[in-house]
């Protein structure tokens, strides 16, 4: 039983490490686009 548990715990830290990655790599994706919108619209009013 204390095996089963200790791979339970092991596999939800895994899993809250996982979605941490997921959403600080979805966080910045998230930036670069918004900025290279950014940058391509006020290109033009620039130029």
């Amino acid at each position: 039983m204390s095996a089963l548990s200790s791979q339970t715990i092991e596999l939800m830290i895994t899993e809250k490490y996982l979605i941490g990655i997921i959403y600080s790599v979805g966080t910045v994706i998230s930036c670069v686009i918004a900025t290279f919108i950014a940058y391509n619209i006020l290109k033009p009013n620039n130029a």
